[in-house]
């Protein structure tokens, strides 16, 4: 189910809640700019994958990812989404966006 477009260096990508692997919440799609969080994803979990999945758009898109190799993203975007779940209030508004996304659901 669509969701959003989230704009990230000035590309849209497209928030899908939708089906994935047993052990994914969520996953970015860098070729076809989405990002696709599980519809099975826990509430208390949805903002941090998020913040997660938008760490790999920014990344892709900053062109990082020519130089971090997969581990090195992985860690990247799980310390981006650990500091969003605890303190996003002071440097984005996720909160709200993954709110009206959730509102959607």
């Amino acid at each position: 189910m669509y969701l959003q477009a989230i704009p990230i260096k000035g590309q849209k990508y497209k928030v899908y809640m939708d089906e994935t692997d047993h052990y994914t919440l969520g996953y970015c799609d860098k070729n076809d700019k989405k990002i696709v969080i599980s519809n099975k994803c826990p509430k208390d979990k949805f903002i941090a994958t998020l913040a997660h999945e938008i760490s790999h758009a920014f990344i892709h898109e900053c062109f990082l990812d020519q130089t971090l190799d997969p581990t090195q993203e992985e860690i990247f975007c799980e310390i981006v989404s650990c500091i969003i779940e605890q303190f996003g209030d002071f440097f984005l508004d996720l909160k709200e966006i993954a709110f009206s996304l959730k509102a959607v659901q």
